[in-house]
């Protein structure tokens, strides 16, 4: 016998295809043809709560740090290179009251991965767009890393 999560999984045995005693055990016949191990109903219903919970977690954690899915280092590099004329330290030079600063994005309703992207993507008032420039990994790890950025202070 063997212990899996709170349920005690029963060693199973061919023979003849049907149950018997053996000393104080119950043995079951639990294999399919050609003599393979089967699931039990029971085993199934481990595994199937287990791969539940680990795609729940997965995407979870996705949501609430979507910089993990990113490449940080590669967004701190696009920024140098596209962002950083306007936005060096997480400021605004054409706009003052609309930073990249924790605050401000919240403030304007920014301090979202996916608004972020679309605004990188598509420009805003004063901000060309970078659509057609910019790869999508690279606007996804811009976003990602504007945000890191925020969540420090810009420090």
């Amino acid at each position: 016998m063997s212990y899996l999560g709170g349920i005690i999984l029963r060693k199973v045995t061919k023979f003849d295809n049907r149950s018997f005693d053996k000393g104080k055990k119950k043995f079951e016949d639990k294999r399919g043809k050609y003599g393979k191990q089967v699931f039990t109903a029971e085993m199934r219903r481990v595994v199937g709560w287990i791969v539940l919970l680990l795609t729940v977690c997965s995407i979870s954690l996705a949501k609430v740090n979507p910089g993990w899915a990113a490449d940080l280092s590669n967004g701190a590099a696009v920024f140098s290179a596209n962002c950083a004329a306007c936005h060096m330290g997480g400021k605004n030079v054409v706009n003052a009251a609309k930073t990249l600063q924790k605050e401000d994005l919240q403030k304007y309703d920014m301090y979202d991965i996916e608004k972020i992207k679309y605004q990188v993507i598509h420009g805003k008032a004063a901000m060309p767009a970078f659509g057609g420039r910019l790869t999508a990994e690279q606007i996804e790890d811009v976003a990602a890393y504007v945000l890191a950025q925020a969540d420090k202070g810009w420090k």
